[in-house]
């Protein structure tokens, strides 16, 4: 799947500072399985959440691909949504939120 494309860009569904985690995601799983699918991508509880399909995608390949995700997933939690820099000023240390100090709008 291409999303470096600028449509697919603008139409991601996340905030423009994990558009770099997005397409990373995408180039490391597109070596491994190149027809893969997306099933979804969103933010949820202040992470990135990213849905594939791995009904056509054999058990090594599937476990491989999730540890990608997961790290990438891991990853996104110390990442502003908005701007992509570190997140180590959180908006609320209670919150789910998933931007900075900077970008939150109260």
């Amino acid at each position: 799947m291409d999303i470096s494309n600028d449509e697919w860009i603008k139409r991601m569904p996340v905030g423009p500072g994990w558009h770099k985690i997005v397409q990373s995601l995408d180039s490391l799983i597109s070596n491994i399985e190149p027809t893969y699918q997306i099933v979804q991508i969103k933010s949820k509880l202040g992470g990135l959440r990213f849905y594939i399909d791995y009904s056509r995608i054999d058990d090594y390949k599937s476990q491989e691909i999730t540890n990608i995700i997961n790290r990438a997933e891991l990853e996104s939690h110390s990442i502003c949504e908005e701007c992509g820099n570190y997140r180590d000023n959180l908006a609320s240390p209670s919150s789910y939120s998933s931007l900075c100090k900077s970008c939150k709008r109260y």
